[in-house]
Protein backbone atom coordinates (compact mmCIF):
# COMPACT_ATOMS: atom_id res chain seq x y z
CA UNK A 1 0.00 0.00 0.00
CA UNK A 2 2.63 2.62 0.84
CA UNK A 3 4.72 1.74 -2.35
CA UNK A 4 1.26 2.25 -4.68
CA UNK A 5 0.84 5.48 -2.69
CA UNK A 6 4.85 6.41 -3.66
CA UNK A 7 4.88 5.77 -7.09
CA UNK A 8 1.00 6.86 -7.51
CA UNK A 9 2.00 10.21 -8.84
CA UNK A 10 3.88 9.03 -11.90
CA UNK A 11 3.29 5.36 -12.45
CA UNK A 12 -0.05 6.41 -13.76
CA UNK A 13 1.46 8.92 -16.30
CA UNK A 14 4.33 6.92 -17.71
CA UNK A 15 2.57 3.39 -17.67
CA UNK A 16 -0.29 4.68 -19.88
CA UNK A 17 2.23 6.97 -22.14
CA UNK A 18 4.12 3.69 -22.80
CA UNK A 19 1.74 2.06 -24.58
CA UNK A 20 -0.27 4.83 -26.24
CA UNK A 21 -0.31 5.81 -29.62
CA UNK A 22 0.03 9.39 -30.72
CA UNK A 23 -1.29 10.53 -34.10
CA UNK A 24 1.14 12.45 -36.16
CA UNK A 25 -0.12 12.44 -39.98
CA UNK A 26 0.21 9.04 -41.05
CA UNK A 27 2.12 8.40 -38.37
CA UNK A 28 1.55 6.40 -35.37
CA UNK A 29 4.54 7.67 -32.76
CA UNK A 30 4.78 5.22 -30.11
CA UNK A 31 6.60 7.38 -27.08
CA UNK A 32 8.42 4.94 -24.56
CA UNK A 33 9.26 5.16 -21.04
CA UNK A 34 10.49 3.03 -18.39
CA UNK A 35 8.84 1.77 -16.08
CA UNK A 36 8.97 2.09 -12.21
CA UNK A 37 10.55 -1.38 -10.66
CA UNK A 38 11.21 -2.09 -6.98
CA UNK A 39 14.82 -3.06 -8.28
CA UNK A 40 15.75 -0.09 -9.20
CA UNK A 41 17.98 2.04 -7.28
CA UNK A 42 16.90 4.73 -5.27
CA UNK A 43 19.27 7.49 -3.44
CA UNK A 44 17.72 7.06 -0.02
CA UNK A 45 15.18 3.72 1.24
CA UNK A 46 12.18 2.72 -0.94
CA UNK A 47 9.68 3.60 2.19
CA UNK A 48 10.51 6.69 3.65
CA UNK A 49 10.75 6.98 7.09
CA UNK A 50 7.07 8.04 8.92
CA UNK A 51 8.23 9.95 11.93
CA UNK A 52 8.65 13.79 12.37
CA UNK A 53 11.68 13.43 14.57
CA UNK A 54 14.74 16.09 12.66
CA UNK A 55 16.52 12.72 13.19
CA UNK A 56 14.58 10.81 10.81
CA UNK A 57 14.18 13.89 7.68
CA UNK A 58 16.68 13.41 5.10
CA UNK A 59 17.71 15.99 2.78
CA UNK A 60 18.36 13.71 -0.31
CA UNK A 61 15.39 13.03 -2.69
CA UNK A 62 13.29 10.19 -1.97
CA UNK A 63 13.13 7.85 -4.56
CA UNK A 64 9.25 8.97 -5.45
CA UNK A 65 11.18 12.59 -5.52
CA UNK A 66 13.80 11.60 -7.75
CA UNK A 67 11.10 10.07 -10.42
CA UNK A 68 9.00 12.87 -10.48
CA UNK A 69 12.41 14.53 -11.63
CA UNK A 70 13.11 12.83 -13.94
CA UNK A 71 10.07 12.31 -15.87
CA UNK A 72 9.72 15.41 -17.92
CA UNK A 73 13.46 13.98 -19.23
CA UNK A 74 11.52 10.59 -19.87
CA UNK A 75 9.00 12.27 -22.05
CA UNK A 76 11.59 14.29 -23.43
CA UNK A 77 13.65 11.36 -24.76
CA UNK A 78 10.60 9.51 -25.96
CA UNK A 79 9.92 12.27 -28.55
CA UNK A 80 13.89 12.74 -29.38
CA UNK A 81 14.13 9.09 -29.84
CA UNK A 82 10.94 8.26 -30.77
CA UNK A 83 9.83 4.88 -32.39
CA UNK A 84 7.58 5.56 -35.64
CA UNK A 85 6.04 2.86 -38.24
CA UNK A 86 3.63 4.15 -41.36
CA UNK A 87 0.61 2.95 -41.15
CA UNK A 88 -2.25 4.13 -43.81
CA UNK A 89 -4.37 7.24 -42.49
CA UNK A 90 -7.54 5.27 -42.98
CA UNK A 91 -6.00 3.26 -40.30
CA UNK A 92 -4.55 5.54 -37.97
CA UNK A 93 -8.52 7.02 -37.83
CA UNK A 94 -9.73 3.49 -36.60
CA UNK A 95 -9.03 1.69 -32.77
CA UNK A 96 -12.67 1.52 -31.13
CA UNK A 97 -14.18 -1.70 -29.93
CA UNK A 98 -16.00 -2.20 -32.90
CA UNK A 99 -13.97 -1.75 -35.54
CA UNK A 100 -11.37 -4.23 -33.37
CA UNK A 101 -13.63 -6.88 -33.30
CA UNK A 102 -14.25 -6.18 -37.12
CA UNK A 103 -10.72 -6.78 -38.16
CA UNK A 104 -9.84 -9.55 -35.92
CA UNK A 105 -12.52 -11.43 -37.51
CA UNK A 106 -10.95 -10.58 -40.53
CA UNK A 107 -7.95 -11.81 -38.74
CA UNK A 108 -9.35 -15.09 -38.22
CA UNK A 109 -9.91 -15.70 -42.18
CA UNK A 110 -6.59 -14.29 -42.97
CA UNK A 111 -4.02 -14.59 -39.67
CA UNK A 112 -1.45 -13.02 -42.17
CA UNK A 113 -3.26 -9.56 -43.04
CA UNK A 114 -0.97 -6.82 -42.05
CA UNK A 115 -3.10 -3.87 -41.98
CA UNK A 116 -5.62 -6.10 -40.02
CA UNK A 117 -2.96 -6.76 -37.43
CA UNK A 118 -1.94 -3.02 -37.07
CA UNK A 119 -5.50 -2.02 -36.67
CA UNK A 120 -5.64 -4.52 -33.80
CA UNK A 121 -2.75 -3.91 -32.38
CA UNK A 122 -3.57 -0.42 -31.85
CA UNK A 123 -6.78 -1.46 -30.25
CA UNK A 124 -4.95 -3.50 -28.12
CA UNK A 125 -2.15 -0.62 -27.31
CA UNK A 126 -4.84 1.99 -26.39
CA UNK A 127 -5.91 0.26 -23.40
CA UNK A 128 -2.47 0.94 -21.67
CA UNK A 129 -0.71 -1.71 -19.28
CA UNK A 130 -3.69 -4.12 -19.00
CA UNK A 131 -3.12 -4.99 -22.92
CA UNK A 132 0.72 -5.58 -23.07
CA UNK A 133 0.32 -9.13 -23.26
CA UNK A 134 -2.31 -8.50 -25.69
CA UNK A 135 0.68 -6.23 -27.69
CA UNK A 136 3.41 -8.45 -27.40
CA UNK A 137 0.82 -11.49 -29.36
CA UNK A 138 -0.04 -8.84 -32.36
CA UNK A 139 3.41 -7.74 -32.36
CA UNK A 140 4.78 -11.18 -32.48
CA UNK A 141 2.73 -11.98 -35.35
CA UNK A 142 3.38 -9.25 -37.06
CA UNK A 143 7.40 -10.03 -36.98
CA UNK A 144 6.48 -12.69 -38.86
CA UNK A 145 4.13 -11.38 -41.49
CA UNK A 146 7.09 -8.25 -42.08
CA UNK A 147 10.40 -9.80 -40.39
CA UNK A 148 12.23 -7.50 -42.03
CA UNK A 149 10.15 -4.02 -40.28
CA UNK A 150 12.69 -3.12 -37.51
CA UNK A 151 10.42 -0.88 -35.66
CA UNK A 152 7.84 -4.26 -34.88
CA UNK A 153 11.09 -5.49 -33.12
CA UNK A 154 11.84 -2.68 -30.92
CA UNK A 155 8.03 -2.41 -30.08
CA UNK A 156 7.89 -6.17 -28.79
CA UNK A 157 11.31 -4.87 -26.45
CA UNK A 158 8.90 -2.13 -25.42
CA UNK A 159 5.96 -4.23 -24.97
CA UNK A 160 7.84 -6.69 -22.25
CA UNK A 161 9.46 -3.84 -20.70
CA UNK A 162 5.88 -2.57 -19.70
CA UNK A 163 5.24 -5.98 -18.29
CA UNK A 164 7.84 -5.84 -16.13
CA UNK A 165 10.13 -8.53 -17.86
CA UNK A 166 12.97 -6.98 -17.99
CA UNK A 167 15.37 -9.87 -18.64
CA UNK A 168 13.37 -10.43 -21.94
CA UNK A 169 12.82 -6.44 -22.85
CA UNK A 170 17.01 -6.59 -22.03
CA UNK A 171 17.11 -9.60 -24.73
CA UNK A 172 15.31 -8.50 -27.11
CA UNK A 173 17.28 -4.94 -27.29
CA UNK A 174 20.39 -6.35 -27.24
CA UNK A 175 19.82 -8.60 -30.40
CA UNK A 176 18.67 -5.65 -32.07
CA UNK A 177 21.77 -3.81 -31.42
CA UNK A 178 24.13 -6.72 -32.59
CA UNK A 179 22.71 -5.86 -35.78
CA UNK A 180 22.56 -2.08 -35.12
CA UNK A 181 25.13 -1.23 -33.04
CA UNK A 182 24.39 2.78 -32.69
CA UNK A 183 20.62 2.48 -32.89
CA UNK A 184 19.99 5.07 -30.76
CA UNK A 185 16.13 3.66 -30.26
CA UNK A 186 17.36 0.47 -28.94
CA UNK A 187 20.21 1.96 -27.30
CA UNK A 188 17.56 4.24 -25.41
CA UNK A 189 15.38 0.87 -24.34
CA UNK A 190 18.36 -1.32 -23.06
CA UNK A 191 19.70 1.83 -20.73
CA UNK A 192 16.21 1.88 -19.11
CA UNK A 193 15.60 -1.60 -19.00
CA UNK A 194 18.86 -1.78 -17.23
CA UNK A 195 18.78 1.14 -14.69
CA UNK A 196 14.91 -0.34 -13.57
CA UNK A 197 16.80 -3.74 -13.12
CA UNK A 198 18.87 -2.16 -10.62
CA UNK A 199 21.78 -2.02 -13.25
CA UNK A 200 23.12 1.52 -13.25
CA UNK A 201 26.76 1.06 -13.52
CA UNK A 202 26.57 -1.26 -16.72
CA UNK A 203 23.77 0.86 -17.90
CA UNK A 204 26.55 3.75 -18.18
CA UNK A 205 29.58 1.68 -18.96
CA UNK A 206 27.15 0.12 -21.81
CA UNK A 207 26.37 3.96 -23.09
CA UNK A 208 30.26 4.87 -23.04
CA UNK A 209 31.25 1.63 -24.82
CA UNK A 210 28.73 2.99 -27.39
CA UNK A 211 29.66 6.13 -27.54
CA UNK A 212 33.94 5.09 -27.82
CA UNK A 213 32.37 2.94 -30.96
CA UNK A 214 30.45 5.99 -32.06
CA UNK A 215 33.84 8.10 -32.49
CA UNK A 216 35.78 5.69 -33.62
CA UNK A 217 33.54 5.27 -36.67
CA UNK A 218 32.36 9.05 -36.73
CA UNK A 219 29.25 9.12 -36.09
CA UNK A 220 28.39 12.63 -34.93
CA UNK A 221 24.98 12.23 -34.45
CA UNK A 222 25.00 9.18 -32.52
CA UNK A 223 27.62 10.61 -30.19
CA UNK A 224 25.21 12.75 -29.23
CA UNK A 225 22.41 11.25 -28.82
CA UNK A 226 24.09 9.13 -26.92
CA UNK A 227 25.48 12.05 -24.71
CA UNK A 228 21.81 12.59 -24.02
CA UNK A 229 21.16 9.89 -22.96
CA UNK A 230 23.55 9.23 -20.54
CA UNK A 231 22.61 12.74 -19.57
CA UNK A 232 19.18 11.46 -18.94
CA UNK A 233 20.44 8.44 -16.89
CA UNK A 234 21.90 11.06 -14.67
CA UNK A 235 18.70 13.23 -14.01
CA UNK A 236 17.19 9.51 -13.30
CA UNK A 237 19.76 8.71 -10.86
CA UNK A 238 19.54 12.03 -9.00
CA UNK A 239 22.90 13.61 -10.11
CA UNK A 240 21.77 17.27 -11.86
CA UNK A 241 24.78 18.55 -11.37
CA UNK A 242 26.28 15.66 -13.70
CA UNK A 243 23.57 16.08 -15.68
CA UNK A 244 24.62 19.59 -16.31
CA UNK A 245 28.06 19.09 -16.68
CA UNK A 246 27.01 16.43 -19.68
CA UNK A 247 24.57 19.38 -21.75
CA UNK A 248 27.23 22.20 -21.36
CA UNK A 249 29.40 19.87 -23.23
CA UNK A 250 27.10 19.28 -25.82
CA UNK A 251 26.75 23.06 -26.04
CA UNK A 252 30.25 23.83 -27.01
CA UNK A 253 30.19 21.14 -29.44
CA UNK A 254 27.34 22.22 -31.37
CA UNK A 255 25.46 25.59 -29.59
CA UNK A 256 22.91 24.98 -32.80
CA UNK A 257 21.26 21.51 -31.46
CA UNK A 258 18.32 23.17 -29.14
CA UNK A 259 18.14 19.85 -26.87
CA UNK A 260 20.83 20.91 -24.60
CA UNK A 261 19.53 23.76 -23.81
CA UNK A 262 15.93 22.33 -22.91
CA UNK A 263 17.09 20.11 -20.62
CA UNK A 264 19.25 22.74 -19.00
CA UNK A 265 16.50 24.69 -18.37
CA UNK A 266 13.85 21.96 -17.01
CA UNK A 267 17.09 21.26 -14.61
CA UNK A 268 17.42 24.45 -13.51
CA UNK A 269 13.54 24.75 -12.99
CA UNK A 270 13.64 22.08 -10.40
CA UNK A 271 16.75 23.60 -8.57
CA UNK A 272 14.86 26.54 -8.36
CA UNK A 273 17.33 28.44 -10.49
CA UNK A 274 14.72 30.49 -12.66
CA UNK A 275 16.90 32.98 -13.57
CA UNK A 276 19.31 30.46 -15.23
CA UNK A 277 16.55 28.03 -16.29
CA UNK A 278 14.79 31.06 -18.30
CA UNK A 279 17.68 31.95 -19.75
CA UNK A 280 17.92 28.41 -21.05
CA UNK A 281 14.41 28.27 -22.24
CA UNK A 282 14.91 31.57 -24.59
CA UNK A 283 18.03 30.29 -26.35
CA UNK A 284 15.63 27.14 -26.83
CA UNK A 285 13.16 28.97 -28.21
CA UNK A 286 15.27 30.82 -30.54
CA UNK A 287 16.73 27.50 -32.05
CA UNK A 288 14.01 24.93 -32.44
CA UNK A 289 11.65 25.56 -35.87
CA UNK A 290 8.35 25.82 -35.50
CA UNK A 291 7.83 22.91 -37.48
CA UNK A 292 8.99 20.07 -35.15
CA UNK A 293 6.26 17.92 -34.68
CA UNK A 294 6.38 17.76 -31.02
CA UNK A 295 6.93 21.19 -30.26
CA UNK A 296 3.64 22.23 -28.44
CA UNK A 297 3.77 19.58 -25.98
CA UNK A 298 6.97 20.74 -25.47
CA UNK A 299 5.97 23.67 -24.69
CA UNK A 300 3.34 22.18 -21.80
CA UNK A 301 6.88 20.40 -20.51
CA UNK A 302 7.95 23.81 -19.91
CA UNK A 303 5.38 25.61 -18.36
CA UNK A 304 4.66 22.57 -16.28
CA UNK A 305 8.62 23.07 -15.03
CA UNK A 306 7.91 26.53 -14.56
CA UNK A 307 5.10 26.57 -12.45
CA UNK A 308 6.31 23.76 -9.94
CA UNK A 309 10.10 25.89 -9.76
CA UNK A 310 7.25 28.98 -8.73
CA UNK A 311 5.10 27.03 -6.57
CA UNK A 312 8.25 25.68 -4.38
CA UNK A 313 9.83 29.04 -4.61
CA UNK A 314 6.50 30.85 -2.92
CA UNK A 315 6.51 28.04 -0.52
CA UNK A 316 9.91 27.95 1.02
Amino acid sequence: MILNSIFAPCSHFHLQAKLTILHSRSHISIPFLPTLSPRAPSPTPLIPSLSNTPSSRSKKPTFATTCAKALPFLVLGSLFFISRFQIKPALAATGNDQVVEMYERILERNPRDADALKVVLYGKMKKGLPGAGEVVECVERLIQVEPEDLEWRLLQALAYDSMGDLEKSKLLFRTILDQWPLLVRALHGLAWAMYQNGEVPASFEMLNQSLKFADSENRVTEKRNIKLLIAELHVLKGDLEMALKELKGLVNEDPRDFRPYLYQGIIYSQMGKNKEADEQYAIYYTLVYDEFPQKRFIDSIIRDAKNKAEFSTKNE
